[in-house]
Protein backbone atom coordinates (compact mmCIF):
# COMPACT_ATOMS: atom_id res chain seq x y z
CA UNK A 1 0.00 0.00 0.00
CA UNK A 2 1.54 3.28 -0.90
CA UNK A 3 0.07 6.84 1.00
CA UNK A 4 -1.91 9.28 -0.69
CA UNK A 5 0.08 11.92 -2.33
CA UNK A 6 0.44 14.92 -0.05
CA UNK A 7 -0.54 18.07 -0.98
CA UNK A 8 1.37 20.98 0.32
CA UNK A 9 -0.96 23.80 -0.90
CA UNK A 10 -3.61 21.66 1.05
CA UNK A 11 -6.09 24.35 2.92
CA UNK A 12 -5.07 22.14 6.27
CA UNK A 13 -1.65 22.63 5.72
CA UNK A 14 -1.99 26.60 4.98
CA UNK A 15 -3.64 27.17 8.55
CA UNK A 16 -1.25 24.60 10.03
CA UNK A 17 -4.60 23.02 11.55
CA UNK A 18 -3.35 19.56 9.55
CA UNK A 19 -1.43 17.43 7.40
CA UNK A 20 -1.14 17.64 3.30
CA UNK A 21 -3.24 14.48 3.20
CA UNK A 22 -6.53 16.39 4.40
CA UNK A 23 -6.23 15.37 8.18
CA UNK A 24 -6.53 17.57 10.89
CA UNK A 25 -3.48 17.04 13.59
CA UNK A 26 -6.19 15.43 16.14
CA UNK A 27 -6.82 13.13 14.00
CA UNK A 28 -4.62 9.99 13.20
CA UNK A 29 -3.34 9.92 9.74
CA UNK A 30 -2.20 6.52 8.27
CA UNK A 31 -0.24 8.05 5.34
CA UNK A 32 1.82 10.18 7.36
CA UNK A 33 2.35 7.43 9.72
CA UNK A 34 3.27 5.15 6.67
CA UNK A 35 5.72 8.29 5.26
CA UNK A 36 7.27 8.29 8.62
CA UNK A 37 7.80 4.61 8.79
CA UNK A 38 9.56 3.75 5.63
CA UNK A 39 12.24 6.93 6.43
CA UNK A 40 12.43 5.14 9.73
CA UNK A 41 13.36 2.14 7.72
CA UNK A 42 15.35 3.78 5.69
CA UNK A 43 17.61 5.55 8.21
CA UNK A 44 17.42 2.37 9.46
CA UNK A 45 19.27 0.03 6.66
CA UNK A 46 21.84 3.19 6.75
CA UNK A 47 22.87 2.78 10.16
CA UNK A 48 23.54 -1.24 10.28
CA UNK A 49 25.10 -0.49 7.46
CA UNK A 50 27.55 1.92 8.82
CA UNK A 51 28.19 0.29 12.06
CA UNK A 52 28.57 -2.78 10.08
CA UNK A 53 31.45 -1.33 7.86
CA UNK A 54 32.86 0.48 10.97
CA UNK A 55 33.29 -3.10 12.61
CA UNK A 56 34.91 -4.36 10.06
CA UNK A 57 37.75 -1.86 9.49
CA UNK A 58 38.81 -2.44 13.11
CA UNK A 59 38.88 -5.86 12.74
CA UNK A 60 36.02 -7.27 14.34
CA UNK A 61 34.43 -10.45 13.29
CA UNK A 62 30.55 -10.24 12.90
CA UNK A 63 27.72 -12.32 14.61
CA UNK A 64 26.87 -15.16 12.09
CA UNK A 65 29.89 -15.20 10.57
CA UNK A 66 31.32 -18.46 10.99
CA UNK A 67 34.45 -20.22 9.04
CA UNK A 68 32.00 -22.44 7.72
CA UNK A 69 30.13 -19.80 6.27
CA UNK A 70 33.38 -18.45 4.83
CA UNK A 71 34.60 -21.58 3.19
CA UNK A 72 31.19 -21.97 1.41
CA UNK A 73 31.26 -18.13 -0.27
CA UNK A 74 35.02 -18.82 -1.07
CA UNK A 75 34.01 -21.79 -3.06
CA UNK A 76 33.95 -24.62 -0.80
CA UNK A 77 37.49 -25.13 0.65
Amino acid sequence: MKPRENDPNHPYVRALKGCGHGRLFTEPCIDCEIVGLIEEYKRAIRTVQRTRNRLRALGVKLPGNTSAALTRREGGK
